[in-house]
This record gives structure tokens, sequence and C-alpha cells, in this order.
């Protein structure tokens, strides 16, 4: 059995990715520990008896405490005295490479969850040359690190290409759907309504804006049209727009959008909706990534509309799973009588995107390092 660390800044120690598909994972036949930041629900407790959770910081005070999360890995990587170290971010490979220089015998995985050269350079959340200092940053922390990385866990092959990192120490753990450990409670559906959910990430990149005014124009051709608001909003402007517009519309819902949401309640509000809407905006960082609301959607056989994407057509088009749309060009008359006439699904829930296909990958790496 070994020691296993999990570490990330941008994510919470109750992780979709890092704790739930990971350390539960990981946890059947190993010791793991998960270092994050607080989670995003305060009665979280692990699943298994071999994984402890450690926070970092409290994202809530993110400006005085996000940046001593470096030295407080390094402080319980001392105590914790692991045989691997996965780092899950980009933003704790110095002070894990650190701890691999002085412990040699150590092996150090790298789970690269985005091409981190690429959101800086083509997401319009920073400007001018700061971008471009932000994008030589990553590159050089990855470029330094590299000699001392065992393995690259990809969440996506395009970054395989992308960034240009040794094929020989990838594998692929692409972001699929993992059935919560817990019962979820049973869903009563809102008679005849037509339920449409926004969920995740609230942000201008991932095209929120654009969902909910078309779910208003589709309620303009059909009164039973719902829609809900489901996640956490990144961005103060489209935060109050977003509250602004629920207030305004009363067949729009909201969840409180300035806090995290618990996956599970994520899952939840996925379940009781009748469309997902995947309104991501072409994007050079986005585009050749399959979102991993997508393969939740397709393990949970839910039928979405997404953005046109020829790569998310390829994956969606074989099991009937969704409308494709220009989210902003389109008719909605035409869209909704689409969305209403097409079939789902007719052979159920999509294997293929379950974790179980990636689990064995992630073990298997594991066993393989001495």
């Amino acid at each position: 059995m070994k020691k296993i660390v999990l570490a990330s800044v941008l994510k919470p120690v109750d992780d979709c990715r890092m704790y739930e598909k990971f350390a539960l994972t990981l946890a059947e036949e190993h010791q793991v520990y998960v270092l994050g930041y607080k989670a995003s629900d305060s009665t979280f407790k692990p699943a298994h008896h071999r994984i402890q959770h450690i926070e970092l910081f409290d994202f809530a005070y993110k400006e005085s405490a996000r940046s001593k999360a470096s030295k407080e890995l390094l402080s319980q990587l001392r105590v914790i005295a692991p045989d691997i170290i996965i780092i899950h971010t980009i933003e704790l490979l110095p002070a894990a490479v650190i701890h691999k220089m002085k412990h040699p015998q150590v092996k150090l995985l790298y789970d690269v969850q985005e091409n981190y050269i690429y959101n800086f350079l083509y997401q319009p959340i920073h400007k001018g040359v700061w971008k471009y200092l932000l994008a030589t940053g990553a590159m050089v922390t990855e470029l330094l690190a590299a000699p001392f990385i065992k393995h690259y866990l990809l969440a996506e092959k395009t970054y395989l290409k992308e960034r240009k990192y040794p094929s020989y120490k990838c594998v692929f753990l692409e972001n699929k759907f993992k059935k919560p450990h817990q019962e979820l409670s049973h869903v009563v559906k809102q008679g005849h309504k037509i339920q449409l959910l926004i969920c995740g990430t609230l942000s201008t990149v991932f095209g929120t804006k654009e969902a909910v005014l078309f779910a208003i124009k589709l309620h303009e051709y059909n009164a039973d049209i719902m829609l809900t608001i489901s996640g956490k909003c990144v961005e103060p402007e489209l935060a109050e727009w977003l509250k602004k517009t629920a207030k305004t519309y009363s067949f729009i819902s909201m969840d409180n959008i300035d806090a995290l949401s618990a996956h599970t309640d994520i899952i939840m509000a996925m379940i009781r909706a009748d469309f997902v809407l995947l309104p991501y905006q072409p994007n050079q960082s986005t585009k050749n990534c399959i979102p991993t609301k997508l393969y939740e959607c397709l393990a949970m056989a839910k039928p979405m509309v997404i953005q046109s994407n020829p790569l998310w057509e390829q994956v969606c088009k074989p099991h009937q799973a969704a409308v494709f749309i220009d989210y902003r060009n389109y008719d909605p008359e035409v869209v909704l009588h689409k969305m209403q006439s097409q079939e789902y699904y007719p052979e159920g829930e999509v294997y293929e995107a379950f974790w179980d296909t990636e689990a064995p990958k992630l073990l298997k790496v594991m066993s393989d390092m001495p």
C-alpha cells in the first residue's frame, strides 16, 4: 500500500475529479490524502476510511491565504512523507518539485486538467501584456518541472498535441462520469413543464448569458419553458446581470450563485432537468476539449442543447444525445420544434461516458511504479 497525496489550490477537497474520481478509486488499494481548499459542503466527510482530507486554505479568504498554500503543502508533505504526489493544478508544481528534489524517491505526477497557456492567451479574463506574462510563466513552470515528472495524467487528448508533452509519460484519464457514492433522492417532475438547466461554472467564455437569452426566447413561444441556473458565477458583472434577469422573469429560478455548489447538488439539478444547456462559446482554449457535463449527460441519458462543435457532434450523434445550435444565431421556433420532436438515447445511457473506463488505467499507473 502506497501513501498518495492529491493536491490542488483551485479545487475543494470534495472536488468531483480529485476526490470523487481519483481519491475514491485510489483508496481501493492505497492510503490517500486530499489537499485542497475548504469543501463546498460544510458537512463533508470522505466516504472511504483510507482517505484523509486536509484544507490548505479557505477560498473565501483567498487573497490572504491562497499565497500561503504552497508553503502549507510543503509542510504537509514533510509530515505525510508520501510515496506519490499527484498535483492537480500548476500553481503547486514548484512546491512539489522542491519536495521531490529533497526526496528523490518520491514519484511526482501532474494531472493536466487545463491548457493554462491557452487559457491565459485566449480567454477574455486577462488583458494586454498581463496575459502574455501569465502564459509565459505557466510555460516556464511546466518546462522546469518536466524533468521531475514521472507521468502526465491528461484530462483531454488535445493536450498532448497542444503542449507536446512526451507521449511515453502520458496517460489519458478523461473527465468521465462517476456515479455519486451516496444515494440521490427521488426526483419528482413538474407536470408538463419543460425544464432547462444551466449548471456548473457560470462565466462569459462558457456562454452563460447566451443560454439565459436562449431560454427567454423559447419561453416566448412556449410558456411551459422553465429555466434553472445552478452553480457559481466567477464574474461580478455577469452575476449582477443574472440576479437582475432572474428577478425580471418568473420562469427563471436560481440558486445562490455567489457560493460553490456541491457536485451532488449539480447532479440532482441535471436529473430534474429535461434539457441541459451547454452553450460554450467558440474559443481556442476549449474547442478541442470535451466538457465534463457532456460526459455526465451521456451517462445519465440526459438530452442536451449544445453549441455547434465538430468534436462534440462526433461524440453525441451516435447516441442521438443532443440538439446542436449556434447560441448566437438561431430560430427559436425551429429549435424548440426540434427539441420536442427528436428521439434521444434509443439505446439508453452511454457506457463509454462512465469513469469505470478510466479507473483501471489510474490504478495501473500506480501499480506499475515501484
